[in-house]
């Protein structure tokens, strides 16, 4: 039986924040720069989240006995979440690759 998603709410809720400030930074630069941006921009999105994962998971060490009573493992808490923000990440990206770059204060000059 599949967990209830409010735990994986409650799960992500302190370091969600930080992933989706930062996959909405990500898709805006590419949304400004367009050409030739997928590459660094993906490398810089798994190495950070590589790094929020890290940070959270030294915090959250405490709640995983919680989790483990419930019957959920860790790689079962993780997996959805980093899936998610990654599939979330893809989204934002073609969404901005796709879109024309319209600026949005004109030059004064």
């Amino acid at each position: 039986m599949a967990p209830p998603v409010r735990i994986y709410l409650t799960f992500c809720r302190p370091f969600a924040a930080a992933l989706l400030a930062l996959t909405g930074f990500l898709g805006y630069v590419a949304w400004c720069a367009k050409d030739g941006i997928w590459h660094p921009l993906l490398w810089f999105k798994i190495l950070t989240t590589l790094l929020v994962v890290y940070v959270a998971d030294r915090l959250k060490h405490a709640e995983y006995p919680y989790y483990a009573n419930l019957g959920i493992s860790k790689a079962r808490l993780w997996i959805p979440v980093i899936l998610a923000d990654m599939l979330l990440f893809g989204l934002v990206m073609t969404v901005a690759t796709l879109t024309p770059y319209v600026q949005l204060w004109p030059d004064t000059d």
